[in-house]
Order: C-alpha cells, then structure tokens, then sequence
C-alpha cells in the first residue's frame, strides 16, 4: 500500500466510525484520540500515553519498551476479551497484511503470553491465533478492506458488521485496526 492508500482508507474508516461513535472499553472517545495524536497533541490520561507509546514502539527492537506497553494494554479492561486485548487483536490483524510491527513485537507478546497470566483465558487464546495471523472473518474481512483499496459503500457493511461484536469487543478491535493503519502510514512518510 502506498502513503496515500492508507491515507484514503484511514479517511474512509475514521468518517464512518465518525457516523457511529462508540467509546472503547477503556474509555477512549476515538475522535478525540485522533485529534490529539493527529495534531501531536498531550494525552491528559494515562490510557491516551500508553496507545501513543504503543505506536512508537511498534516497529522498534526494544524489547523493554515494547514489554512495558504490552504489559499495560494485556487484560487491560472487562469482559472475556479484555480492551487491551482487542485493541491487540486489530493491531495484529493489520500487521497480518502489511507487516507493521517488528519480529521483536511479536516474540515479546508471545513471550509473555506463554510464560504469564497477564489476561484471561480466552484473551491469551485469541492473541495465540492472531499471532499466527489466524482471524475471525469478521475481522478478516474488514482488515482486509482496510489493507486494499476499498470504497466506502463494501467498507461500512464490514464495519458495522464487527461493531456489534460482543459489548465493546468490535470496536476494541477495530481500534486496534486504526492503530495499525496510524502505524503504517507514519512508516511509509
């Protein structure tokens, strides 16, 4: 993908996500978010600096930095999946198409995974599969819309369709997914 596709698909999701606000379980209003990170502005909440930490470690081989920011984000929130988890999973569903985040990334996640209980069962299970680039199709298809060159009418029905994933789970994850799209274009400029 080129700078300006994923300019043009990060358009695209944040005006329908725009036409259907929802905050994310860890209580992130996504509008604000992009309007501080966009304009290089302070997070206030401590939430905000971790994501944003989150994004400048991404593609880095410091595996202590990235330990510190997985360590927050995993089990972080309620539910089966915890919000952390998801906004993991988007990620990670992204990283699957246009390999955004280093191999450290990856070999730290795993690491603590398997060798801690920093998040719930099911949580840890679905981190295990996205790893291997393994993805409901839900989330399959909308990471996939995101990664090509979409146009809004196919992206807004796979969007909507992950929303009404769980309590916050669809938009956790689609977080995630912004995430990785905010990773990949700061990357390719």
């Amino acid at each position: 993908m080129t700078s300006q596709e994923v300019s043009d698909n990060l358009a695209m999701l944040v005006s329908v996500l725009l036409t259907e606000p929802r905050i994310t379980g860890l209580h992130i209003d996504i509008e604000s978010f992009l309007v501080t990170y966009l304009e290089k502005g302070t997070f206030v909440d401590s939430v905000g600096q971790h994501i944003e930490k989150l994004l400048t470690v991404l593609d880095t081989s410091g595996a202590a930095a990235i330990e510190t920011e997985l360590r927050y984000l995993l089990g972080r929130g309620k539910g089966l999946t915890p919000s952390g988890d998801d906004h993991l999973v988007g990620l990670l569903a992204i990283h699957a198409a246009t390999g955004v985040v280093s191999e450290t990334f990856i070999e730290t996640i795993k690491l603590l995974l398997q060798s801690e209980s920093l998040t719930t069962d099911i949580g840890k299970e679905y981190l295990l599969y996205a790893i291997q680039g393994k993805f409901s199709s839900s989330v399959v298809g909308l990471s996939s819309a995101l990664t090509q060159k979409p146009d809004i009418y196919m992206l807004k029905p796979l969007l909507l369709e992950l929303l009404d994933m769980g309590h916050s789970s669809g938009i956790d994850t689609i977080f995630g997914m912004l995430l990785g799209l905010l990773a990949r274009r700061r990357k390719l400029e």
